[in-house]
């Protein structure tokens, strides 16, 4: 509630404190209380953020995930293409247009032109993403927000059917890499002015703190942790009354004894095991559904069934051929902007794979 003049009237006073120093100055066991969902101390300008940012600094190359500021950007802006995309397909509006504002927006404004030999492509068990063979449609102009706005009745009718697999396939990545609590939803969601920054923050903490979890798919990833993780994360789970919750596995330690025997370390490093294990299964998750949506977004039915969806934007003849040739540019554009965020996923998930997380546990 006072987080706008609270800002200002800091700047005024310069009473501004950077306790990063201070933090990592202290050679002693810490503990750094935070809240993901503060409203009066942004997660950017939350101490264990800088200190994670600061960490991030300090390490070499082949010890942090690199990545530009390009590709920050370009996934924001595909995350706000589909929110778009969804926003549009699920309104109740009217987006029907009279016949003389059909050829302007028949007009689309182009995102950015970048060769391709074919939309459809395939994912390589590495993690890269391969051109299929065939094709051969040269330069490809891929279609933007300001496309969609002109275009609403079009896209309504090739999209809205697809738009529960395509929110499913993005949540699975949006809602599982979690950094310290913050998802990559709620990090682009929320900073929309700073979504480069945000993102690279989050992908800090991602890497120096870990994940949380209590996510509702995490008992899936028992299987690819160690033993101990297992029983810190019983130990971790407590009800509202501060009561034990025993999961299926039980550890052969009571809940005391557990407790005196963990460490500080292995806590850290459980997290970012789990960090591993979350990004690891968001990759999969996200190849499964990318497989499905590119079947059903090449089949030739995409594109010859718009004509009658789309009633008053084609007069036959040319007007059949232009929306056809939208069609398939909006087509490509989907899969085009799908591929891009499983290459982000499929890079950090190779980083945590190669990256030594702590010292084994002795």
């Amino acid at each position: 509630m006072y987080g706008a003049w609270a800002a200002s009237g800091l700047k005024l006073t310069a009473m501004l404190a950077d306790n990063v120093d201070n933090f990592l100055e202290v050679r002693a066991y810490k503990l750094l209380i935070v809240d993901p969902a503060d409203t009066m101390i942004l997660d950017l300008a939350a101490l264990r953020t800088a200190v994670a940012m600061r960490v991030l600094e300090q390490m070499a190359p082949e010890e942090r995930f690199v990545v530009g500021d390009d590709v920050l950007t370009n996934i924001a802006e595909i995350w706000q293409f589909f929110s778009v995309l969804f926003a549009m397909c699920e309104a109740d509006d009217d987006f029907s247009m009279d016949p003389a504002e059909t050829v302007q927006a028949r007009q689309p404004t182009f995102l950015r032109e970048e060769p391709r030999t074919d939309f459809r492509l395939k994912v390589s068990e590495g993690g890269s993403t391969q051109t299929a063979a065939g094709g051969g449609l040269g330069n490809e102009r891929l279609v933007g927000v300001p496309w969609l706005e002109h275009n609403a009745v079009l896209v309504r009718s090739i999209m809205t059917s697809h738009c529960d697999q395509l929110r499913s396939a993005l949540d699975a990545v949006g809602e599982s890499l979690e950094g310290g609590g913050v998802t990559l939803n709620d990090t682009l969601t929320d900073n929309p002015s700073c979504a480069c920054w945000a993102l690279r923050c989050m992908l800090a903490n991602l890497q120096v703190w870990g994940t949380l979890g209590e996510h509702r798919e995490d008992r899936e990833l028992d299987a690819e942790m160690q033993a101990v993780d297992c029983d810190i994360k019983q130990f971790l789970c407590k009800d509202s009354d501060g009561e034990y919750l025993m999961p299926t596995r039980v550890s052969t330690q009571g809940p005391v004894e557990l407790g005196r025997s963990l460490s500080p370390e292995m806590f850290t490093t459980y997290h970012r095991r789990l960090a591993r294990a979350r990004v690891g299964h968001a990759r999969r998750e996200f190849r499964r559904r990318l497989s499905t949506l590119q079947n059903a977004l090449t089949q030739p039915a995409c594109c010859s069934s718009t004509s009658g969806g789309a009633s008053g934007s084609s007069r036959g003849g040319v007007g059949d051929m232009q929306e056809g040739d939208n069609a398939e540019r909006l087509l490509r554009t989907v899969l085009h902007h799908l591929t891009a965020v499983e290459s982000f996923v499929s890079s950090l998930s190779r980083f945590f794979k190669s990256v030594d997380l702590a010292v084994p546990y002795s």
